[in-house]
């Protein structure tokens, strides 16, 4: 009975103190299935070459349908205190009258925030502000890409982001990601595999310009492409936390331990009163 209940109070332990894990890696279907469930529509939305919200260059491009749709979705997360957000974006290519399809998509970047690149910003994204990917066989690559290498070799300036590698020489992908960080307004670059064609939003001239970043505050207003100027909704440097307040990582193990000093000491009493 005595090596029952000790064992008992080991596993209780192990229960109480084990710590908790959630990143890209480890978020399964089971999270991301009850985020999608409970998640609200945020801003949506696209930029057309035909509206003058896409620059493209090349052989190619510029004489096609080519549109970046947007889709940003929000769910409030009360086990973690904070609203998680679903980024979707679908990068679509459509022949005209007078030219046929070509140029297919080898890669797209999606900007993501950078202190480096950014002083108003306060903290980097890193890959641990990825969740979960919309579609795990879409994965991104986090890094600083210029125009130095061939495979970007008109970019305008330096961007800080998630690169899509795309297979199958597709004319139409979406790639996605749930991240603790809300929007703010920002660019995204694309590139076509054997015939060398590239775009990306108008709005990024504005940033050569100025040197502005847009950030938005979550709640504030709709995000549409009118106070977009010409960007799309990326992943910032702001967690949003919710009203209602969670236990810190260090007291909930404290808690457990409270609980667990106060079933050895009552196995103590016990044990000593046995023993009267």
């Amino acid at each position: 009975m005595k090596k029952a209940f000790i064992l008992f109070l080991l596993s209780l332990a192990t229960v109480c103190l084990a710590p908790s894990v959630g990143n890209a890696d480890t978020a399964g279907n089971a999270d991301t299935a009850v985020w999608l469930a409970g998640a609200t529509d945020y801003a949506a939305g696209s930029v057309t070459l035909n509206d003058s919200e896409i620059e493209a260059h090349g052989g190619v491009w510029p004489d096609l349908d080519i549109s970046m749709h947007y889709s940003v979705k929000s769910y409030d997360d009360t086990s973690q205190n904070k609203v998680l957000f679903l980024y979707e974006y679908t990068l679509k290519l459509e022949p005209t009258s007078t030219q046929k399809l070509e140029g297919a998509i080898s890669h797209f970047i999606i900007e993501v925030s950078n202190d480096a690149l950014d002083q108003a910003n306060t903290q980097t994204f890193t890959m641990a502000n990825v969740l979960a990917w919309a579609d795990d066989s879409i994965t991104g690559q986090l890094g600083t890409f210029d125009g130095a290498k061939k495979s970007n070799p008109l970019l305008p300036e330096p961007i800080y982001g998630l690169k899509f590698d795309l297979s199958g020489d597709p004319f139409e992908a979406t790639v996605g990601l749930w991240s603790d960080r809300a929007p703010m307004a920002g660019d995204f670059y694309a590139k076509s595999g054997n015939v060398q064609n590239e775009g990306w939003n108008a709005g990024w001239a504005e940033d050569l310009e100025t040197g502005l970043r847009y950030h938005w505050g979550y709640g504030e207003s709709p995000l549409t492409n009118e106070n977009l100027f010409g960007k799309i909704p990326v992943p910032d440097s702001v967690v949003h936390s919710l009203t209602a307040e969670v236990p810190e990582p260090g007291t909930v193990t404290g808690l457990a331990g409270l609980t667990l000093s106060g079933l050895v000491i009552l196995a103590r009493r016990r044990h000593l009163a046995r023993a009267h």
